[in-house]
């Protein structure tokens, strides 16, 4: 069964922009035994042109699917990871946040912009949830070089697993994660929506945004920095 679109709690920071929302952490977020769950990405917002009425029609498209999405009782907002999951001890924030900081700087990377392209299926890696996913085109070589400046940086001081090899940035928008049906009948029926929703929505989606990115954001457990690019 298709869950409701990927539900996102607030989170506060000592900046002025306005803050974007993220999952409810696994181990709790308030931090589980003095660990937190760590990451960098792009914020999607929500009042993205043209992005509230497709989200209302992958809803629709997808109970006639008959892979139903809950209702939605809030507003959605979305991401784009930079990383994967790292667990952080609360003592090691300053410097996660510093090295975002230090990458950007490194690149020089001025701000730049992102669409998406087409829907797409991935199951995650460290779950049983597959995801429903908007995935990126225009932009994609902006955020590797990103990727490719911050794996080293995480892998040397925190051990962290670097990003995938064959990026995919996407935004997820929706997961499955019914245990009573087998995994990869799961992710066949994954494919298939998207595919559906490639036919049924495939322009209309192409259409949302342009999202121009002037800021990365890290956070830690319910800590977001917000690290901005050159003018």
């Amino acid at each position: 069964m298709v869950q409701g679109l990927v539900d996102y709690t607030d989170s506060e920071d000592e900046t002025e922009a306005p803050l974007p929302k993220l999952p409810p952490l696994s181990m709790g977020d308030e931090g589980y035994k003095n660990e937190w769950l760590s990451f960098v990405y792009v914020p999607v917002p929500y009042s993205l042109s043209g992005l509230p009425s497709l989200l209302e029609k992958v809803v629709a498209h997808s109970h006639d699917l008959m892979l139903a999405y809950d209702h939605m009782d809030h507003e959605p907002s979305l991401h784009v990871s930079l990383t994967r999951p790292i667990i952080l001890r609360k003592h090691e924030e300053r410097s996660f946040a510093e090295e975002v900081l230090q990458a950007v700087k490194s690149l020089s990377l001025p701000r730049f912009s992102l669409a998406f392209s087409r829907f797409i299926c991935l199951p995650s890696d460290s779950s049983e949830r597959v995801f429903l996913c908007m995935e990126l085109s225009a932009g994609w070589h902006e955020l590797y070089a990103l990727v490719q400046e911050l794996n080293p940086r995480f892998q040397r001081l925190f051990g962290a697993r670097g990003y995938y090899d064959k990026a995919q940035f996407h935004a997820s928008v929706a997961f499955m994660d019914d245990v009573s049906v087998p995994r990869q009948q799961l992710i066949r029926h994954g494919h298939t929506l998207a595919e559906a929703l490639n036919d049924a929505l495939g322009q209309e989606l192409c259409r949302v945004g342009p999202l121009h990115v002037s800021v990365l954001a890290a956070r830690v457990g319910q800590h977001v920095h917000n690290i901005y690019l050159a003018g």
